[in-house]
């Protein structure tokens, strides 16, 4: 990337981050500077397909990342939520095209520094992008690698060389301790995410690897109020031998149990035998053996001292 790019990048972040009143002159001027950073986290580049790219040079990258520095502004409100009002809906529409890659790898750093960004991007794209119940759900289009990266997490080879991996959107909302609580739309698009990945249409009916990490990511993101019923149907699947092992071990993997839940949930002495039979089985799947060692993990990590996994 040329160094004008990088350098007119680096303003529009500083003056972003001015306090009210002594940055840029009006709601116009974030606007343009905020419009401004969206084209160029979008930007084509032909490096992109060298994998030697240092990501301390893309533009888009940085782009990206002062997007995320200005919808986390504590200085001036007008920045962040302009951020919320002007950037994230330009992003989320080019997740409808030849950018979608770029726009989303942008919406997973923007919702990681923004609770509100995060909300308006979960309960816009799954929408949009689509579920089982349009014509060409997102499993079907070139973009559901990228989907899945965004809202599940990845370490992309541009992360910035600071910041490590960038923590996927559902990864975000399962971090936010207000969303324990559930209810809402964020709450309703990760409920209807998981529960769509284990449709019989869906790739998570195959247990296929994206479908169990977008699954786990979901399920991790849901309120209290669903673990209970998460568990006990991921519980049945594995008992009863169920095509969709993988798929319910990722959901298990998943689970979200909030301080002082940990007696919510029924007594699972059954599930560990199986999950440990599946895990130790001579001549057995590997996918299947590491699912079940996931899944084996989580509980004793989460419930281990609840009682619920026996004496």
């Amino acid at each position: 990337q040329d160094n004008g790019g990088i350098l007119g990048v680096a303003g529009l972040r500083t003056l972003l981050s001015f306090p009210a009143g002594t940055g840029l002159p009006g709601e116009d001027g974030a606007r343009a500077a905020l419009n401004a950073l969206v084209d160029a986290s979008l930007e084509p580049d032909a490096s992109a397909v060298d994998a030697d790219l240092d990501p301390r040079t893309d533009l888009r990258v940085r782009a990206g990342e002062a997007l995320a520095a200005a919808a986390a502004s504590k200085v001036d409100p007008a920045v962040a939520a302009a951020t919320v009002k002007t950037a994230v809906p330009r992003l989320c529409a080019a997740c409808d095209g030849d950018a979608a890659s770029l726009a989303l790898a942008a919406l997973a750093r923007v919702s990681g520094a923004s609770a509100d960004a995060r909300r308006v991007a979960v309960t816009t794209l799954w929408p949009r992008l689509g579920g089982a119940r349009r014509p060409d759900p997102v499993w079907t289009k070139p973009l559901w690698k990228d989907f899945v990266d965004a809202m599940a997490g990845s370490v992309p080879k541009t992360a910035s060389s600071g910041s490590g991996s960038v923590p996927g959107m559902l990864q975000s909302v399962a971090l936010d301790p207000s969303t324990a609580a559930g209810g809402g739309e964020e709450d309703a698009a990760a409920r209807d995410i998981a529960a769509t990945m284990r449709s019989e249409t869906a790739p998570g009916a195959g247990n296929d690897a994206d479908a169990c990490r977008l699954i786990r990511a979901a399920t991790a993101a849901l309120g209290d109020v669903h673990q209970v019923g998460v568990l006990a149907d991921a519980a049945g699947e594995i008992t009863s031998g169920g095509p969709c092992f993988r798929a319910a071990c990722a959901a298990v993997a998943g689970l979200r149990v909030s301080p002082g839940k940990s007696t919510d949930f029924p007594n699972c002495e059954n599930l560990v035998r199986r999950l440990v039979s599946r895990a130790v089985l001579p001549g057995g799947d590997e996918d299947d053996a590491r699912s079940a060692t996931e899944a084996l993990s989580s509980l004793i990590h989460k419930l281990g001292a609840s009682g619920t996994l026996g004496p």
